[in-house]
């Protein structure tokens, strides 16, 4: 497997699209010029963005004429990449970006490495603004919860698809994203996969990027973060993961976020959220990894 600067001379970037526009462009102009090509895979349903997709140097455009789901489109930039002739893909989200100097480090970290067991990367997305609460703060104070980083790099069991770089000879090796989940967990059902098959994933807590999680809002009680179908995938593909994936769901606490998202869903009367995730748990209870 090549390694060290080599590698970076085989890099490209894949992003997947969901209704894009101008400002998506301007993120992925903050590393286009960084990769030797860039795959935009469109999931948009009802138009192409073919023309917004030609702003972008030295990029492949594809339009699925549908949502297909993240790894789907992640699967069908990969493939494309690989048929390509390249050996390293970075995934982007639609709403990350990087800031120069950071990604000039990231680079530098990942040529630096030299243990070919090492088959991904990420970096640290920036402190995202999250939904916060008057509770939640109480909550943080009163068990004094904090992470505590000293090192310059960790290997880590699971890292999110946005700025991750993979060796797409281990992405076709231990098979390729699993297109039933179609969002929520696609990225670390991926990553629980390498490491059952002893590679490593490394991530760089000082090397950050702009990455879009949350937004700004404070309340009393905490309030949901995801909405109508998100709830069914994230219930139905929690479940799927605890079962298949129970020595690394144990320490990320999965049950946890469930019970945790019911109570949210609770106690702000969100009833179609919580008859989504009735929904998810009983499609995983039958079997039916189907698209909703």
């Amino acid at each position: 497997m090549v390694q060290g600067k080599a590698m970076l001379d085989d890099l490209v970037a894949v992003v997947v699209w969901y209704n894009p526009t101008e400002e998506f462009v301007k993120n992925i102009l903050t590393y286009q010029a960084y990769c030797k090509k860039t795959y935009i895979i469109d999931n948009t349903e009802n138009h192409d963005s073919r023309l917004l997709a030609e702003s972008v140097p030295n990029s492949f455009y594809t339009w699925n004429k549908g949502n297909l789901g993240i790894a789907k489109a992640l699967n069908e930039g990969c493939q494309q990449a690989l048929s390509d002739g390249f050996r390293w893909v970075m995934t982007m989200d639609q709403d990350s970006s990087w800031e120069s100097q950071q990604l000039e480090m990231y680079f530098s970290r990942i040529a630096s490495n030299t243990d070919p067991t090492v088959v991904s990367f990420s970096p640290t997305p920036m402190e995202p603004e999250k939904n916060t609460s008057v509770l939640g703060d109480i909550k943080r104070k009163l068990f004094h919860r904090a992470q505590v980083v000293s090192d310059d790099n960790l290997i880590v069991d699971r890292v999110i698809t946005s700025g991750n770089v993979i060796s797409l000879e281990a992405w076709s090796e231990v098979g390729r994203f699993y297109e039933p989940l179609f969002i929520d967990e696609v990225d670390y059902e991926f990553c629980y996969r390498l490491r059952d098959k002893g590679l490593k994933i490394i991530a760089f807590p000082d090397v950050k990027f702009n990455h879009s999680i949350g937004s700004k809002k404070r309340s009393f009680f905490p309030k949901p973060s995801h909405f109508g179908v998100r709830c069914y995938y994230l219930t139905r593909n929690s479940f799927f993961m605890m079962n298949k994936y129970p020595k690394y769901c144990k320490n990320f606490h999965y049950g946890k976020c469930l019970l945790r998202m019911l109570f949210v869903n609770v106690i702000n009367l969100y009833f179609t959220n919580i008859w989504y995730m009735y929904k998810g748990y009983k499609n995983y209870k039958s079997g039916r990894m189907t698209v909703q």
